[in-house]
């Protein structure tokens, strides 16, 4: 397993409404490895709104991924 993606965005979210979630600014920043036409799957230990997903494949697309998948222990 490799860490690409670094939280900067720290406030608590279990007190935002999924519209304030999705509509954050930015929530991670790109670790400086090349993901230029990899495949990449995300593992999340559980779905609420689906914001942490979502956020962390735009960063990831943005930087060149082919594609972005996700897989999911739990969903809330």
């Amino acid at each position: 397993m490799t860490e690409l993606l670094q939280r900067i965005h720290s406030e608590k979210q279990s007190k935002k409404s999924r519209f304030d979630r999705i509509h954050l600014h930015q929530v991670f920043q790109p670790l400086n490895l090349n993901i230029e036409n990899k495949k990449i799957i995300l593992i999340d230990d559980i779905y609420t709104t689906g914001s942490t997903l979502y956020h962390a494949a735009k960063v990831l697309k943005a930087g060149g991924a082919a594609s972005v998948c996700s897989f999911t222990l739990a969903r809330g």
